[in-house]
């Protein structure tokens, strides 16, 4: 469903407001929180380009901007998931927070919600990033659970317990060109009867984007196993507990808050 207009100074953002929002990503989400992220690379500009083109129909996201002067000071990213609208992402200008903008940006949110028919607003906020976490609590967000997110040396022990993650040649080339051009890129592989999804990061990182038939351990092995001369990092998202047997080298406890749309 096409969000439809909400008669604000906010705007759906366009191709060139591109580098704008990646500079106020890497602002927001400094050198602790980015390397969670997709965008450590800045060639995620690119990545980010596309998914403004492809618009909220085509790509999913909707990236709605705040603009003063001629400068982007602000935006979000959201999705919709079923009933749920998601707050992926959301940053202000440095200069320009505690001026207000953060609060139009959220009940701008809000609003396109109400208008694709979401049954409640949610989000994702580090424990650690206190400052965020109570301004959410004070605009009636509420916790409903956490998790986990670690990065894994992919050198370090696992790798004995991986079975083999089997990416075809022309898979695997496919996906590193597509991350030398936009910084970010995903393929599939098999490992036994199941099968895996990694998401490639800057030709430095992996991420575990899913797995069937495969249980977690094993997926993580299995990937720490292919990539251990190459990319010396794996991010592993939405862990329920922190595996202490892991060769973790940093980890972030992630709150998701929820709002209902009443």
């Amino acid at each position: 469903m096409q969000p439809a207009a909400v008669e604000t100074d906010i705007r759906e953002a366009e191709i060139q407001d591109a580098n704008q929002i990646y500079d106020l990503l890497v602002d927001g989400f400094d050198k602790r929180y980015l390397p969670y992220t997709i965008f450590q690379p800045s060639q995620s500009v690119v990545y980010l380009k596309r998914l403004i083109e492809h618009g909220f129909e085509r790509s999913g996201h909707l990236f709605s901007v705040r603009v003063l002067d001629g400068k982007l000071r602000g935006f979000y990213d959201a999705v919709m998931r079923q009933t749920e609208f998601f707050l992926n992402y959301i940053a202000v200008a440095q200069s320009e927070r505690g001026n207000g903008i953060g609060g139009m940006l959220l009940t701008h949110f809000e609003t396109k919600g109400t208008l694709c028919g979401c049954q409640q607003y949610v989000l994702d906020v580090f424990e650690s990033n206190v400052r965020a976490y109570h301004w959410y609590l004070n605009q009636g967000y509420q916790v409903e659970s956490a998790s986990f997110q670690v990065r894994v040396s992919t050198a370090d022990g696992l790798t004995r317990r991986g079975q083999p993650l089997l990416i075809t040649a022309d898979d695997f080339q496919r996906a590193v060109n597509e991350e030398q051009v936009q910084g970010f890129s995903k393929v599939d592989g098999v490992c036994g009867t199941g099968q895996i999804t990694v998401g490639l990061i800057g030709g430095q990182v992996c991420k575990l984007l899913g797995y069937h038939e495969v249980d977690l351990v094993g997926a993580v092995a299995s990937v720490c196993t292919r990539f251990q001369t190459d990319r010396p990092v794996l991010i592993v998202p939405s862990l329920p507990e922190l595996p202490s047997a892991w060769p973790i080298l940093d980890y972030e406890k992630a709150l998701r808050l929820v709002k209902a749309n009443s």
